[in-house]
């Protein structure tokens, strides 16, 4: 499915795991999240259909999942020269030191492993909202923005 033209993105969340969607789903759906507007789903499996919404709309958090390709790292490289480009937090199952180091230092703003805690989550993305929107951190993503959240069908 496309976004509706002119509809905003506050978070999309490129993967191939099914489980991890539906993970991150339920933490946001029942945890922390308060946004106004009805979420609006969204399929988007892959780096390169995100670039293609990048390119059309300001979308503040990206979720990147780590394959073992370097799919993340091309997103983060094409969206680093953006201004205003989206803060890249990087999800893996095999998340460890090495990584980590690697994402921070090519521009991520951090790294969560999966399966999802949904401390670390809240933690993460309410750092993050609160950075885009310039507002200090209160635990929680409001906004009047659709919250939307991608995977691959």
């Amino acid at each position: 499915m496309s976004p509706e033209a002119g509809s905003q993105i506050a978070l999309l969340f490129i993967t191939t795991s099914h489980e991890d969607y539906a993970e991150l789903s339920g933490i946001l759906a029942t945890s922390f999240v308060r946004v106004k507007s009805q979420w609006k789903p969204e399929t988007c499996g892959s780096v390169g259909a995100a670039l293609g919404l990048l390119r059309n709309r300001r979308i503040p958090i990206v979720l990147c999942e780590h394959t073992g390709d370097d799919s993340w790292k091309d997103l983060l490289e094409q969206t680093g020269e953006v201004p205003g480009g989206p803060y890249v937090i990087v999800t893996s199952r095999s998340a460890d030191e090495q990584l980590w180091s690697q994402a921070l230092n090519l521009g991520a703003y951090d790294v969560l492993a999966t399966p999802f805690n949904e401390e670390e989550v809240r933690r993460v993305l309410s750092s993050a909202w609160a950075r885009w929107t310039g507002t200090p951190e209160q635990g929680e993503l409001v906004g009047e923005a659709p919250l939307v959240i991608s995977a691959a069908p």
